[in-house]
């Protein structure tokens, strides 16, 4: 239900999403249009018991390679999606939390 949850989240907000299940892991990558660049969440454990772990940012804008080319508009790109990727994950960790909180509930109401 979680993983369902989380992909909504990320498929209502226009991004396209691929899930995938191994050795008791669920991976959620999902692919920012327009770039390279894709966010992982990996959930792990059990529905009482789990871990999510997300990686919305990773790695660093290429200054060297971005002033070989003319690289201010690059570079402000990349600044703007590493802004938006950081705002997006505040939003998705308030999501989560809520869900969790729901979920939790309703389990402990038997429904």
């Amino acid at each position: 239900m979680l993983v369902s949850e989380i992909s909504a989240f990320f498929e209502q907000r226009g991004f396209s999403v691929e899930q995938y299940d191994e050795h008791g892991k669920h991976s959620i990558m999902v692919k920012v249009h327009g770039f390279s660049k894709v966010i992982k969440i990996t959930l792990e454990g059990s529905p009482q018991n789990f871990v999510v772990e997300g990686i919305f940012v990773e790695g660093q804008p290429l200054y060297g390679f971005t002033s070989l080319f003319g690289g201010g508009a690059f570079l402000l790109k990349e600044l703007k999606l590493r802004e938006r990727l950081l705002d997006l994950e505040k939003e998705f960790t308030s999501y989560l939390e809520n869900v969790v909180i729901r979920i939790a509930n309703s389990n402990s109401s038997g429904g």
